[in-house]
Protein backbone atom coordinates (compact mmCIF):
# COMPACT_ATOMS: atom_id res chain seq x y z
CA UNK A 1 0.00 0.00 0.00
CA UNK A 2 1.36 3.40 -1.05
CA UNK A 3 1.00 5.74 2.05
CA UNK A 4 2.75 8.39 0.66
CA UNK A 5 0.81 11.88 0.77
CA UNK A 6 -0.27 13.27 -2.72
CA UNK A 7 2.95 15.01 -4.27
CA UNK A 8 5.44 13.80 -2.18
CA UNK A 9 7.79 10.82 -3.16
CA UNK A 10 8.41 8.34 -0.43
CA UNK A 11 11.82 8.81 -0.28
CA UNK A 12 11.92 12.18 -0.14
CA UNK A 13 12.97 14.55 2.51
CA UNK A 14 10.61 17.33 4.15
CA UNK A 15 12.52 20.18 5.67
CA UNK A 16 10.65 23.30 6.98
CA UNK A 17 12.18 26.75 6.08
CA UNK A 18 13.31 29.25 8.74
CA UNK A 19 12.96 32.54 7.58
CA UNK A 20 15.74 35.05 8.20
CA UNK A 21 15.43 37.19 11.50
CA UNK A 22 17.49 40.21 12.77
CA UNK A 23 18.84 40.30 16.29
CA UNK A 24 18.45 43.21 18.15
CA UNK A 25 22.00 45.26 18.69
CA UNK A 26 23.40 48.71 19.96
CA UNK A 27 25.11 50.91 17.98
CA UNK A 28 28.18 50.80 20.18
CA UNK A 29 28.04 46.85 19.45
CA UNK A 30 28.17 47.56 15.52
CA UNK A 31 31.06 49.97 15.87
CA UNK A 32 33.24 48.31 18.05
CA UNK A 33 33.50 45.07 16.35
CA UNK A 34 30.67 42.96 18.69
CA UNK A 35 28.50 42.49 15.89
CA UNK A 36 29.98 40.99 12.78
CA UNK A 37 29.80 41.82 9.20
CA UNK A 38 26.52 40.77 7.22
CA UNK A 39 24.80 39.33 10.78
CA UNK A 40 21.36 40.94 10.33
CA UNK A 41 20.42 43.31 12.61
CA UNK A 42 17.92 45.78 14.47
CA UNK A 43 18.58 49.17 16.01
CA UNK A 44 16.48 51.92 17.86
CA UNK A 45 17.75 55.34 17.75
CA UNK A 46 17.36 58.79 16.88
CA UNK A 47 17.47 60.15 12.94
CA UNK A 48 20.38 62.86 12.79
CA UNK A 49 20.55 63.48 9.48
CA UNK A 50 18.98 62.48 6.50
CA UNK A 51 19.70 62.63 2.44
CA UNK A 52 19.28 61.06 -1.15
CA UNK A 53 21.14 57.55 -0.26
CA UNK A 54 19.63 57.14 3.49
CA UNK A 55 20.19 58.60 7.42
CA UNK A 56 22.57 58.42 9.95
CA UNK A 57 21.01 57.30 13.59
CA UNK A 58 22.61 57.84 17.11
CA UNK A 59 22.09 56.50 20.41
CA UNK A 60 20.57 59.51 22.29
CA UNK A 61 23.45 59.47 25.41
CA UNK A 62 25.68 60.48 22.75
CA UNK A 63 29.37 59.90 22.79
CA UNK A 64 32.05 57.62 20.83
CA UNK A 65 30.60 55.01 18.43
CA UNK A 66 26.62 55.94 18.99
CA UNK A 67 25.90 56.98 15.49
CA UNK A 68 25.85 54.68 12.34
CA UNK A 69 25.03 55.34 9.05
CA UNK A 70 22.11 53.57 7.14
CA UNK A 71 22.21 52.90 3.68
CA UNK A 72 19.01 52.36 1.91
CA UNK A 73 19.80 52.64 -1.81
CA UNK A 74 18.46 55.65 -4.20
CA UNK A 75 14.62 57.26 -3.93
CA UNK A 76 14.84 55.20 -0.62
CA UNK A 77 11.37 57.34 0.84
CA UNK A 78 9.27 55.78 -1.98
CA UNK A 79 9.95 52.60 -0.17
CA UNK A 80 10.52 53.60 3.34
CA UNK A 81 8.27 56.58 3.76
CA UNK A 82 9.54 60.17 4.67
CA UNK A 83 11.92 60.08 8.11
CA UNK A 84 13.05 63.10 9.05
CA UNK A 85 15.87 64.63 11.79
CA UNK A 86 14.37 63.78 15.74
CA UNK A 87 12.62 60.53 14.75
CA UNK A 88 13.18 57.77 16.89
CA UNK A 89 12.94 54.76 14.48
CA UNK A 90 14.07 51.05 14.60
CA UNK A 91 16.46 49.89 11.33
CA UNK A 92 16.66 46.64 10.83
CA UNK A 93 19.53 45.64 8.13
CA UNK A 94 22.61 44.18 7.82
CA UNK A 95 26.12 45.39 9.20
CA UNK A 96 28.00 45.91 6.36
CA UNK A 97 32.29 47.54 6.20
CA UNK A 98 31.61 49.55 2.89
CA UNK A 99 35.23 50.76 1.97
CA UNK A 100 35.98 51.12 6.01
CA UNK A 101 32.71 52.92 6.87
CA UNK A 102 30.81 50.65 9.14
CA UNK A 103 27.06 50.70 8.09
CA UNK A 104 23.57 49.03 8.31
CA UNK A 105 23.11 48.28 4.62
CA UNK A 106 19.24 48.34 3.78
CA UNK A 107 19.53 48.22 0.22
CA UNK A 108 21.93 44.64 0.68
CA UNK A 109 19.72 43.68 3.36
CA UNK A 110 16.92 40.49 2.80
CA UNK A 111 14.66 41.80 5.59
CA UNK A 112 14.98 45.75 5.36
CA UNK A 113 12.64 48.33 7.80
CA UNK A 114 12.84 51.55 9.01
CA UNK A 115 9.89 52.16 11.52
CA UNK A 116 9.39 55.21 13.05
CA UNK A 117 8.38 54.89 16.74
CA UNK A 118 8.20 58.32 17.87
CA UNK A 119 9.81 61.56 18.13
CA UNK A 120 13.19 63.33 19.94
CA UNK A 121 15.28 65.94 20.58
CA UNK A 122 18.19 65.75 18.41
CA UNK A 123 21.21 64.37 20.58
CA UNK A 124 23.55 67.71 21.44
CA UNK A 125 26.71 67.66 18.99
CA UNK A 126 29.73 66.61 20.37
CA UNK A 127 32.00 69.43 20.50
CA UNK A 128 35.37 68.27 18.98
CA UNK A 129 38.58 70.39 17.68
CA UNK A 130 39.85 69.90 14.79
CA UNK A 131 43.16 68.25 16.85
CA UNK A 132 40.75 65.73 18.14
CA UNK A 133 39.48 64.60 14.73
CA UNK A 134 42.81 64.15 13.18
CA UNK A 135 44.54 62.32 16.20
CA UNK A 136 41.33 59.97 16.47
CA UNK A 137 38.30 60.80 14.32
CA UNK A 138 37.24 57.08 14.36
CA UNK A 139 35.59 56.48 17.34
CA UNK A 140 33.50 59.07 16.44
CA UNK A 141 32.29 58.08 12.47
CA UNK A 142 28.59 58.86 12.07
CA UNK A 143 27.89 60.48 15.36
CA UNK A 144 26.82 64.11 15.35
CA UNK A 145 29.58 66.58 15.70
CA UNK A 146 30.34 70.30 16.14
CA UNK A 147 33.32 71.83 15.17
CA UNK A 148 34.11 75.87 16.23
CA UNK A 149 36.11 79.10 15.37
CA UNK A 150 36.90 77.88 11.49
CA UNK A 151 37.35 79.22 8.43
CA UNK A 152 37.54 77.70 4.55
CA UNK A 153 41.08 77.22 3.55
CA UNK A 154 40.16 75.53 0.25
CA UNK A 155 37.24 76.01 -1.80
CA UNK A 156 34.70 73.53 -2.73
CA UNK A 157 36.04 71.31 -5.54
CA UNK A 158 33.81 70.18 -8.58
CA UNK A 159 32.10 67.50 -5.69
CA UNK A 160 31.24 70.57 -3.96
CA UNK A 161 33.50 69.37 -0.95
CA UNK A 162 35.76 72.03 0.76
CA UNK A 163 38.07 72.31 3.66
CA UNK A 164 38.27 74.33 7.09
CA UNK A 165 40.62 75.32 9.14
CA UNK A 166 41.80 75.78 12.45
CA UNK A 167 45.06 77.80 11.55
CA UNK A 168 46.58 74.97 12.17
CA UNK A 169 44.71 70.96 11.29
CA UNK A 170 42.40 71.07 8.06
CA UNK A 171 38.76 69.33 7.89
CA UNK A 172 36.64 68.62 4.80
CA UNK A 173 33.07 69.77 4.64
CA UNK A 174 30.80 67.62 2.33
CA UNK A 175 27.45 68.14 0.61
CA UNK A 176 26.50 64.61 1.36
CA UNK A 177 23.63 65.59 2.68
CA UNK A 178 23.20 69.31 2.22
CA UNK A 179 24.41 71.62 -0.40
CA UNK A 180 25.13 74.61 1.26
CA UNK A 181 23.72 77.86 -0.11
CA UNK A 182 25.75 80.45 1.87
CA UNK A 183 29.72 81.95 1.19
CA UNK A 184 32.24 79.40 0.10
CA UNK A 185 34.57 81.80 -0.38
CA UNK A 186 38.53 81.06 1.03
CA UNK A 187 38.67 82.80 4.36
CA UNK A 188 34.85 82.57 5.14
CA UNK A 189 34.53 81.89 8.89
CA UNK A 190 32.68 80.02 10.97
CA UNK A 191 31.83 80.27 14.39
CA UNK A 192 30.22 76.47 14.41
CA UNK A 193 29.74 73.85 11.80
CA UNK A 194 27.67 70.85 13.00
CA UNK A 195 26.96 67.10 11.15
CA UNK A 196 27.30 63.85 11.50
CA UNK A 197 31.37 62.45 10.83
CA UNK A 198 31.33 60.68 7.20
CA UNK A 199 34.10 58.50 5.88
CA UNK A 200 34.63 58.05 2.55
CA UNK A 201 37.39 57.99 -0.53
CA UNK A 202 39.92 58.01 2.68
CA UNK A 203 39.02 60.99 4.76
CA UNK A 204 37.02 62.11 7.78
CA UNK A 205 34.57 64.75 6.83
CA UNK A 206 31.59 66.49 7.70
CA UNK A 207 28.30 66.44 6.34
CA UNK A 208 25.81 68.96 7.64
CA UNK A 209 22.03 68.42 7.17
CA UNK A 210 20.93 72.14 6.28
CA UNK A 211 21.97 75.55 6.14
CA UNK A 212 21.04 76.06 9.82
CA UNK A 213 24.39 73.89 10.55
CA UNK A 214 26.42 76.13 9.63
CA UNK A 215 27.00 79.75 12.02
CA UNK A 216 29.20 82.07 10.07
CA UNK A 217 30.92 84.62 12.09
CA UNK A 218 29.30 88.18 12.30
Amino acid sequence: TDNASPGIHPFEAVTSYTPPSAIPATIQSIQDGTVSTDTEVSVTGVVTGTGPYGLFVQDPAGGPQSGVWAYMGADWESVYGLVMAGDVVDVQGKVSEYFDLTEIDLAGSSIPSVTVTGTSDVPEPARLTLEDLETDPEPWESVLIQIDDVAISVEPDEFDQWEVSDGVYNLLIDDFLHLYSGSTTLGTAFDQIVGPLYFSYGDYKIVPASDEAYTPSD
